[in-house]
Parts: C-alpha cells; sequence; structure tokens
C-alpha cells in the first residue's frame, strides 16, 4: 500500500503544483516572472551576493573562485538591463571559470545615488569602487560588456589598463557611421528601451533580436510592473547618454585601450548599427580578435550564446573544441 500512497500524492502534489501556477500567471504574473529569472539564475551555477560602501550597495552574482591560471572574468550588463541578462552565456561557460556579473548603478538590486555623475565616465569611477570593494582586482581579470556596458567595457580598460588582463566589447554604443532608425528615434526624444505598454515590450524584444520571439501578453504586463520603479532614472541615464559626446567617448579613448582586446557583434544589430566595427577595429591598437556573427542581432546573448561563448573562449585561448557540451549556436 506504500507505494500507490506515494504515487496517489505525488500526483496530487503536481496538480496542485499545476493549479497554483495557473492561477499566479493570470493574477500575478509578475510575481512568476521574477521567480523564474530568480531560478534561472541559480540553475547557472551563480550567487547573488552584496557589497556596501559609505555611497551604495552593490548586488553582483558570482560562480567559482579566481584561479592562478585563469583571469577572472567581470560581466557589464547592458542599458536597462542587470546581471541576468548573462545567464544564457555563464551557463554555457566552463564551470571552472570565477564569473563576476555586477548590476550597475540603479539597474537590479545596485541602489542609485541622487546627483551622481551617470555618464560614461562617471559610471566606470562607480564600476570601479565596487571591483575594489570585492577585492576583484588583485589579479588581472577579463572586462566583457554589451551595449552601453560594451562602451563602459572600453573605457574601463582605457582607464584601469594597469588592471585589466583583456577587454570584450560586445556590440558596444558608440556614434556610428550608418546611423539606425533606434538612434534616429533618440534625437527625436522617443526611446523604445523604455516601455510603457505590453506591445511597446514585444518592439523592445523584437528591436534586440535576428531570431524574433512572441511573449504571452501576461509576461509583457509583468515585464512592464517589473522596471516600472526604475523608469525615472532610465530616462534620466537615456538623456544622459544619447548625445554626440557620449556617444563619441569610445573611439576617443580607444587608443588608452592597450590590453588584447576583442570586438563581437551582430550582423543584424537593430540598435547599434555594424558599420561601427570596422572603425573600433581600426582604432583599437591591440585589436586581436573582431567577429561579426551572422543571424543575430544585438542582444548576441539570447540570439546567439553557443557562438559569443565560443569566440570569447577563443580570445582567451581556452576553446577546446572536443570537450564543448553545447553546440556554438
Amino acid at each position: 500500500m506504500v507505494l500507490p500512497t506515494l504515487l496517489f500524492y505525488s500526483a496530487a502534489s503536481v496538480v496542485i503544483l499545476t493549479v497554483v501556477l495557473v492561477l499566479l500567471y493570470y493574477t500575478h504574473p509578475t510575481l512568476l516572472f521574477e521567480w523564474y529569472m530568480r531560478y534561472q539564475l541559480y540553475s547557472s551555477g551563480l550567487c547573488v551576493r552584496y557589497v556596501k560602501n559609505e555611497e551604495r550597495t552593490y548586488c553582483y552574482a558570482e560562480r567559482g573562485t579566481r584561479t592562478p591560471d585563469r583571469s577572472s572574468i567581470l560581466f557589464i550588463h547592458g542599458f536597462t538591463a542587470s546581471k541576468d541578462m548573462w545567464v544564457p552565456l555563464v551557463k554555457l561557460l566552463p564551470k571552472n571559470l570565477h564569473i563576476v556579473a555586477v548590476d550597475l548603478a540603479g539597474h537590479g538590486h545596485t541602489t542609485q545615488v541622487p546627483g551622481e555623475d551617470i555618464s560614461f565616465l562617471g559610471q566606470i569611477k562607480t564600476l570601479h569602487q565596487f571591483v575594489e570593494l570585492i577585492g576583484l582586482n588583485s589579479a588581472p581579470y577579463h572586462v566583457i560588456g554589451q551595449s552601453m556596458g560594451g562602451a563602459m567595457a572600453g573605457l574601463y580598460a582605457a582607464h584601469y589598463g594597469h588592471e585589466v588582463d583583456k577587454v570584450t566589447l560586445i556590440c558596444p554604443a558608440m556614434k556610428t557611421p550608418v546611423e539606425t532608425e533606434f538612434i534616429h528615434e533618440l534625437r527625436s526624444g522617443h526611446c523604445r528601451l523604455i516601455p510603457k505598454e505590453p506591445e511597446e515590450v514585444q518592439y523592445m524584444i523584437d528591436s534586440t533580436l535576428y531570431n524574433k520571439r512572441r511573449f504571452p501578453k501576461q509576461i509583457l504586463k509583468a515585464v512592464i510592473k517589473t522596471r516600472e520603479p526604475y523608469n525615472d532614472f532610465f530616462h534620466e541615464l537615456y538623456t544622459t547618454l544619447a548625445t554626440d559626446e557620449e556617444g563619441e567617448q569610445l573611439i576617443q579613448h580607444a587608443e588608452k585601450i592597450t590590453v588584447p582586446s576583442q570586438i563581437i557583434w551582430g550582423e543584424h544589430d537593430e540598435l547599434v548599427h555594424v558599420s561601427g566595427f570596422d572603425v573600433l577595429k581600426k582604432a583599437l591598437p591591440n585589436c586581436q580578435k573582431a567577429d561579426v556573427i551572422e543571424r543575430c542581432g544585438h542582444s548576441t546573448n539570447m540570439d546567439r550564446p553557443g557562438m559569443v561563448v565560443k569566440l570569447l573562449l577563443q580570445f582567451r585561448g581556452e576553446y577546446i573544441k572536443t570537450n564543448r557540451k553545447s553546440k556554438a549556436q
């Protein structure tokens, strides 16, 4: 009688869980969305941590420990994103790598200090304070950034090159020879990356991906609700960065980026035009690897995570084809 009883209770548990999830989906989609994101983060092996200084609380995720033969990785996310955006890559990266993914000021769970400098140069100073707090700069580390984070990664390497082992710039925010429709919209005062309606969220997602994906309206509503508390800061940040002066920062400082450098760009980037690829490649004095990924948009981490990981490991000299468990998609 024991086995039938166990089977009964197991089946009942599954039914109850299903009912609860369905109810949450329709009544509290934001809670369900947050649980899902948290599950994805922890399933990648990342542990969420907090560290404080006199000004703010930094939130970051970490996996592994530093080893003498491999440089640690510092991931810098893009505008309105968070450390969570790196989960698709972290899941594919070797478990023996030490990884740190930080929430930038005003994003995720890292606090913002009112009135602080949120220009690119101001943000990298704030980021460096975090690096010092956790002692990441006790040995050279690999800085990887995408979009806004890509520009920050380059500027960070330009100013703190004595600490950096190498740098990877993925679709970095910069002024490009050909401007996208997104840039024209920014000049007119509209930013599609700060959506207010479910349809606008879907449009934002479509703009960042080559492989378009449709999401249920309940999920899109959850995204809006989750981002709502940050929108005022996002508007302030967008106004600060959407200028020609800020857009030229990366190229203006490129000659100071003397550490081994890598560029990755999505061929079909609808936000930062791929015409910036050759400009940046010529401007970097020590560019050792540069690749344009086919069938890929701005969000390389979502469109082609396997290929991004392959290129990163090749740049680091750690890619062994026979040992890769996943295909470079």
